[in-house]
């Protein structure tokens, strides 16, 4: 068959949109682009109230910004996939392995050869044929022949892929569970209609820790998302709630933040893939909202960064490590890409050549460690100069070099151009540390 590309009439540098023959929900972006043409996968599921439903993937090329549809890339599925996930890169299979949840926990190879077949339908049932609905499920990216499920029968299993077989099963909840997510290779955590969040280790199944707790008896929590940058730090959505509640592990049942600028409920979250302090909301008010969280939460909230709206209500929302300047979302029968400008922390040092020179000699010295990037680091320059005491922030930036984040080579930039957001600033001996911050690459 061959394929065929759909470009869509919104279409632009920053947004593409990809329609389907059916609402959507479930959404997953491949983890590495395909072998044959280095296009990244997204598989798209379909929501309609019946047996029958279809997963498609789809193809995205960022060099000509078109979605390219497959036609045997395309399968039916029983009722609607209530999550889709392509395999951790760290698996390193020659094929991306798909997940779905629904009535099972279906696994799928799709092959380059532009097929894709069934592995496993895995049923978590200790007492017969059927299972109860899987509500959600993670996998592991540390030891990725794990995926953990979740399910309305208050269980949440801990399946080993490489055997297709149950590695463990815990009663989580009092109550139904929504939803799960890995922060370590041994430790998970959940959300539940009891209103909880507990955090499990399989080194000790015998105990959790709850660390959070609706503030409403009984408000279910329906979403939550481990800060993979810093594993401190996740976020949860209570039903029929516009806040997005951000929580530090070690301070349990009071939250850091509360995300509250959203005007209807929240559906969606997703923690940036490079940044441990950036986070992504989407939800009925039709927008998604991009937070930087900050150091210190002021008396009035947090508001947003950035903002974009959607036709209809956001139903789901990614934002993947294979596409970090793209966040994706669905809503109604539409999929679409939006993208915005990778965000990025470094620590750089410079030096003046002379007191008049009008270039820096810049060389990076540190990464965060709580920072993934790609192989090249966007450094912008426009701010104060510690050493004239210039205020350069009302200059605009004509120019970035991009620095290879593997070597340590000095760079020559326009003294004029150049913003330190976390530096190190050395000069006659004299050392200066600025306030780390973050700072977000101009299109």
């Amino acid at each position: 068959m061959e394929n065929s590309t759909q470009e869509s009439h919104l279409r632009s540098e920053n947004t593409i949109t990809y329609e389907s023959p059916y609402p959507l929900y479930a959404m997953a972006i491949s983890s590495t682009p395909s072998r044959t043409n280095q296009h990244q996968r997204i598989a798209l599921g379909s929501f309609t109230e019946d047996y029958n439903n279809r997963i498609d993937i789809v193809s995205f090329d960022p060099e000509t910004l078109s979605v390219k549809t497959h036609q045997n890339l395309s399968l039916e599925h029983p009722y609607p996939p209530t999550k889709l996930m392509f395999s951790p890169s760290s698996l390193h299979k020659s094929n991306d392995l798909l997940a779905s949840s629904g009535d099972y926990l279906r696994l799928w190879e799709v092959r380059d050869s532009a097929s894709i077949e069934p592995v496993f339908v895995l049923n978590n049932s200790k007492t017969g044929e059927f299972c109860a609905p899987l509500t959600s499920f993670d996998w592991n990216d540390i030891e990725p022949k794990r995926i953990g499920t979740c399910s309305i029968d208050t269980t949440c299993t801990i399946w080993d892929i490489e055997k297709g077989a149950v590695e463990t099963q815990l009663i989580a909840h009092d109550k139904e569970v929504y939803d799960i997510a890995w922060g370590e290779a041994r430790v998970f955590a959940s959300v539940s209609a009891d209103g909880s969040v507990r955090i499990f280790d399989l080194r000790d199944k015998e105990h959790s820790t709850i660390i959070y707790e609706s503030p409403r008896p009984d408000t279910p929590l329906l979403r939550l998302a481990w800060n993979k940058q810093d594993l401190r730090y996740m976020a949860t959505t209570l039903m029929d709630s516009n806040k997005v509640v951000i929580l530090d592990i070690r301070s349990p049942t009071i939250p850091v933040a509360e995300l509250e600028r959203h005007r209807s409920s929240v559906n969606a979250i997703a923690w940036a893939p490079q940044s441990c302090c950036h986070i992504c909301s989407a939800g009925d008010d039709s927008q998604a909202l991009i937070w930087e969280l900050p150091t210190v939460a002021g008396p009035n909230g947090i508001d947003p960064m950035s903002m974009c709206s959607a036709a209809s209500e956001i139903n789901q929302l990614q934002w993947s490590a294979a596409l970090p300047d793209w966040i994706t979302i669905a809503f109604s029968n539409k999929m679409q890409l939006l993208k915005f400008g990778r965000i990025v922390i470094y620590l750089v040092q410079y030096y003046y050549c002379n007191p008049c020179c009008s270039e820096l000699d810049v060389q990076i010295l540190h990464l965060s460690p709580h920072l993934q990037l790609s192989p090249d680091i966007v450094v912008e320059w426009l701010g104060h100069d510690p050493v004239s005491g210039r205020n350069l922030k009302s200059m605009h930036v004509t120019s970035s070099v991009v620095v290879s984040a593997a070597s340590c080579d000095p760079v020559l930039i326009p003294v004029c151009n150049w913003r330190l957001k976390m530096a190190v600033f050395k000069r006659g001996g004299v050392e200066e540390t600025s306030s780390a911050q973050m700072t977000k690459e101009r299109d």
